[in-house]
């Protein structure tokens, strides 16, 4: 009767000794996930380097706006760059057809059907005059590549692969949901952009890289 007592508690003890092995072997596991969303500095350093010298591109894409109130449009989108010279295609926005908005550091031009032409000295101040609201058409020539724009910056996350996972700059908060390989180089296909405004949501389809197509 007394062995039966005293290996009862040792049948237990056992028993817990098992258990937090198993836990240990559990954590052990989980620790090449934390590893691997350790940014890859070096990575991310030669990734903006071969950005840096990414000035001509376009892409086809969608784009979805939602504002504060709960209202909303969404577009198909062509946008071409060629150094600081920017041509940006809606279309089916607002129920207006086609918009275009061109130019460049000094000028931007606005053209819709049925209406003249409108002038200003950057994209921004077109659209707040056309829209009511705008998007930083000079922020995105940076952000929808991947990279930061050169000014200060709130917050930046780099992910496990050395790529531009989350930024907040100029009051704008842009997550990267995925990636895509565009001649080896990965850039972005998928992201979303808030502000306390304003809820942007862009899908890009095809990226093509070189210069502007003849207009």
């Amino acid at each position: 009767m007394f062995l039966s007592l005293y290996q009862r508690p040792v049948q237990a003890w056992r028993v817990v000794v098992t258990a937090l092995a198993c836990m240990g072997l559990a954590a052990c596991s989980t620790v090449p996930e934390k590893i691997s969303a350790v940014p890859d500095m070096v990575a991310w350093q030669l990734h903006q380097q071969q950005l840096e010298q990414l000035v001509d591109w376009s892409f086809n894409g969608r784009i979805a706006v939602r504002d504060s109130q709960n209202d909303g449009w969404s577009a198909s989108l062509r946008w071409q760059q060629q150094g600081d010279h920017f041509d940006i295609r809606l279309s089916g926005a607002l129920g207006q057809g086609a918009v275009r908005i061109h130019g460049d550091a000094a000028l931007a031009i606005m053209e819709s059907a049925d209406q003249p032409p409108r002038f200003a000295a950057n994209p921004e101040a077109l659209m707040d005059e056309a829209l009511g609201w705008h998007v930083p058409v000079g922020g995105l020539k940076y952000w929808l590549t991947g990279r930061p724009e050169p000014r200060p910056l709130e917050l930046q996350v780099v992910d496990g692969l050395g790529r531009l996972s989350r930024l907040r700059q100029e009051g704008w908060d842009v997550a990267y949901n995925r990636y895509t390989e565009v001649d080896a180089l990965p850039l972005p296909d998928k992201l979303e952009m808030n502000n306390p405004r304003l809820r942007v949501r862009l899908v890009i389809d095809r990226w093509t890289l070189g210069g502007l197509d003849d207009v």
